[in-house]
This record gives structure tokens, sequence and C-alpha cells, in this order.
């Protein structure tokens, strides 16, 4: 009875996560790159990133791992994990500079300039536009109530402005644990291999880059 009910409780939590996901997105309205624009925007920086509330802490629903580094872990990890699994998590990842900020930039980076329609660059000078880049949401969930692993779940908001402030580009995607590309990874492991976080992170934005470049332009 017990396996039932947690069972249970993980797809609703699953299904509640992929709801709040549709509603979000919803709420945002997209603004894709008018023909005009495609043609005066040539160059663009990435000016800010930021977290949106959801993303303050970030999202774990999968195994407990609570007793499971009994005399192994010590310290501010153990105090971290009596936390939660993504306090746990997060606290690894930053403590050895992998920030989804930074690997969020770099995708989005990296694909608007594999597209070759804009040039992304770092310096602000002699730019056509500024990106904004906003993390609705990010964490690990297990794919479905049997599994013992966990897939990266992320949402993001993109926008890009004019010189004038003018809204030019707006849109959002989310990767959540149906359809997810990505490898699961055992949560035990992305505490103990810090680089797994970094791998796995890097995908999801992989992914969600490849996505909101494909669909910026009107057609």
């Amino acid at each position: 009875m017990k396996t039932l009910i947690s069972h249970l409780s993980s797809l609703i939590s699953i299904f509640s996560l992929f709801i709040l996901s549709l509603i979000f997105h919803s709420c945002i309205s997209t603004h894709k790159i008018s023909h005009e624009n495609k043609s005066r925007i040539k160059k663009a920086v990435i000016s800010s990133i930021t977290k949106g509330n959801a993303a303050k802490n970030m999202y774990y629903h999968g195994p407990s791992l609570i007793g499971a580094f009994t005399g192994v872990l010590q310290g501010p990890v153990t105090a971290e994990l009596s936390k939660g699994e993504g306090h746990a998590i997060s606290f690894i990842a930053t403590k050895n500079g992998i920030l989804i900020e930074e690997i969020s930039k770099e995708a989005l980076k990296t694909e608007l300039n594999k597209a070759g329609n804009i040039e992304v660059t770092d310096s602000e000078e002699t730019v056509d536009a500024f990106i904004n880049i906003e993390i609705l949401q990010y964490g690990y969930s297990i794919p479905s109530s049997l599994h013992s692993t966990v897939v990266p779940i992320l949402r993001l908001k993109v926008s890009m402005e004019g010189k004038s402030k003018e809204l030019i580009w707006q849109d959002s995607e989310s990767l959540l644990t149906i359809n997810n590309p990505v490898p699961p990874e055992k949560p035990e492991e992305l505490i103990t291999n810090p680089e797994l976080i970094r791998k796995t992170w890097k995908l999801a934005t992989d992914v969600l880059a490849k996505e909101l470049v494909a669909n910026m332009y009107e057609n």
C-alpha cells in the first residue's frame, strides 16, 4: 500500500509540473522577430540573466538521499542535504563553479552564432539589441514514478530589446520529464560527481536554445 501511495504521489507531482509549465507558457506572450527587424538586427549582447521566483531554489522530485551518505559526506554538504536533495545538488554545483545562468547564456550564444543571422558579442558597444534570459525553473525530476534516476528539467524565457527598449523578440521553452532526451542519472552520483551536473545542465540548455532559435523569426 505504501508503495502504491508513493507511486501515486510521484505521478501527481510529475503531472502538476507539466500543468504548471503549460500555465506559465500560456501566460508569456510570444513575439517573433519581424522581417524588418531580421534585416536590421545584426549584432546583439546578452545583457542580463536572472532567476524567476520559482527558480530561487532548485527544484527536485526524486529519490530521497537522506542517510545515503552517512559517514561519507561531511560539513556543509551534509547540512545542505538535510534541507533537501535540491539544496545539496545546488550547493555542490555552485561550489564547483557550475552555474545554470552561465551554462544557459553560453548555450543561447552558441546557437544564435551558429544560426548566423545575429552575431552575439560580449561587449555592449556597437550592438543593435540586448538579450535578456530569465530562468523560470530548473532542477531534476524522476521521469516516472517507477524510476530511481532523474532527468534535468528547465524552463527558460528569452527577450530581446532594441536600443529604444522596444520589444523585438520574446519566447519561452520548457524541458520537462515527458519526451526528455537527456539521459537520466542517479541523483547520488550528481552529488559525488559534480561534472554530471554540468553535463546534464548543458544538454538541457542546448535543447532549449535550439528550440528558441529555430522559432524566433516570423514566417
